[in-house]
């Protein structure tokens, strides 16, 4: 079923702190679980990562990320007097619903927060108001709203916020509850809830219609999982949360057509995979019902911007590109040079080069006698290739290497390919410098080498 699984504010959150252990390796502290799944948590906890409760359980000075549900400022606050460097990693949606209760707040309103108590989101957004000495009163049910005793001023406003995981068609129940019993009572101009929820649980209504059993893939922490287990069952259909494949029972297929499969806005797509490969392995056919297609994206944290961009100019500083002989047709040394250095700052950006304190490369043009020459004496061949590069250091202090082009041969290839010379040689020297970091000739690197060219020829 389709949309499922990673939203823009899940896959925003985990690159953070990837993006993190790259810029300041292990260990990063990480303020609750980034996102609410084991596979993924596991995952990072392998790179480095340490997954913490409270602020108080991060070491003074410290890294740390703040996950994705969003924290109140005391947590700030006291992050702040630990001297702990902090990014914030707090899905922007969850960040506008922190705005509107400091909003409301200001405005002299009064909140009504629908969600769980307790749900850490919950007690980020609640907190904004602690800071103005205001408890807000959580409401998850028509019930609760019975119950509802509010001390108002005349006229006074009711803002309606809700937890953005929240099931949809249970908040249209408390809201009209909350509309039917006080005036006044208003909801912010765009809907708390997040896209990826109200898709995912739109998605799985469809979906539950058209099978016999639904299985959604999700930690049991997952709120936007559970409810969509909730809305399923909600449409008549056995409903069961799994985080992997051990999760199934066999006993629940017995006698069931049609599965349904579904996931969370946390679950990688890998174990879901691993899931529809299960069935197909057991000759069920599968099918991908798509309701609508996502292409929402959030830019990283603006704290986060500031450390790569430091990083990254700290080490341009420590780029030397040497040109030592050879003639360069059409081509000028500095353009070749200002190539270089564009393309090893866009892997520095993108985080696809470790941090050396140095880094010296020096390129050479020379003809088809000596390429033919090099390619006997170090690989024993008798072949006349394009380019050779050859990497002298890789230690954490320094990376050194040397590209040794054959203008001639570059020359040939790239009339045989139709291509320009330009683009030829320029694509060898992309080529050479991944082997030089550490890249070995595959998909991968040839992916990578393909992403560069594109993106250095529209800069």
């Amino acid at each position: 079923m389709s949309p499922r699984g990673f939203c823009a504010g899940v896959t925003r959150s985990i690159n953070v702190v990837k993006d993190v252990l790259d810029l300041f390796g292990a260990p990063v502290y990480i303020k609750h679980a980034i996102v609410h799944n084991n596979t993924v948590i596991r995952d990072l906890e392998k790179r480095g990562a340490i997954i913490v409760d409270e602020v108080k359980d991060i070491p003074r000075g410290a890294v740390a990320v703040f996950s994705a549900h969003g924290s109140p400022p005391e947590h700030f606050e006291q992050a702040k007097k630990r001297g702990i460097k902090v990014i914030d990693a707090t899905c922007p949606l969850v960040t506008k619903v922190h705005f509107e209760m400091i909003s409301a707040l200001k405005k002299g309103w009064q909140p009504v927060y629908i969600g769980h108590k307790g749900h850490v989101e919950a007690v980020g957004v609640l907190g904004e108001a602690l800071v103005y000495g205001v408890n807000v009163p959580v409401v998850s049910s028509v019930d609760d709203v019975g119950k509802l005793k509010l001390d108002l001023d005349d006229g006074q406003v009711i803002m309606v916020l809700v937890q953005t995981t929240f099931n949809v068609e249970k908040v249209k129940k408390v809201i009209k509850a909350l509309r039917d019993k006080f005036e006044n009572v208003v909801e912010p101009p765009e809907k708390d809830i997040c896209y990826a929820t109200t898709n995912r649980q739109s998605a799985i209504k469809k979906l539950a219609q058209e099978v016999d059993l639904v299985l959604v893939v999700g930690s049991k922490e997952s709120s936007n999982s559970n409810r969509l287990v909730e809305v399923a069952k909600g449409e008549g259909v056995p409903a069961y949360l799994i985080e992997n494949l051990d999760d199934i029972d066999e006993k629940w297929l017995k006698g069931i057509d049609a599965v349904g499969l579904s996931a969370g806005a946390s679950a990688p797509e890998t174990v879901v995979r691993e899931i529809v490969d299960y069935f197909t392995d057991k000759g069920i056919a599968k099918r991908n019902l798509i309701d609508k297609e996502e292409q929402m994206f959030f830019s990283e944290p603006l704290e986060l911007k500031k450390m790569k961009k430091a990083r990254e100019d700290a080490l341009m500083e420590k780029i030397e590109i040497n040109f030592n002989k050879g003639k360069l047709e059409g081509m000028t040394e500095k353009f070749l040079v200002d190539f270089i250095v564009n393309l090893l700052r866009l892997l520095i950006k993108d985080g696809k080069i470790k941090i050396y304190k140095k880094i010296v490369l020096s390129v050479a043009v020379v003809e088809k006698e000596d390429i033919k020459k090099m390619n006997k004496k170090y690989r024993k061949s008798d072949s006349v290739t394009d380019v050779l590069s050859f990497c002298y250091e890789n230690q954490d202090d320094l990376l050194e290497g040397e590209i040794i082009l054959c203008d001639s041969v570059i020359r040939k290839n790239a009339r045989e390919d139709g291509v320009s010379f330009e683009s030829e040689f320029l694509k060898n020297i992309v080529h050479s410098v991944l082997h030089i970091i550490g890249y070995e000739h595959g998909e991968e690197m040839f992916a990578l080498q393909e992403l560069l060219l594109k993106k250095l020829d529209a800069n």
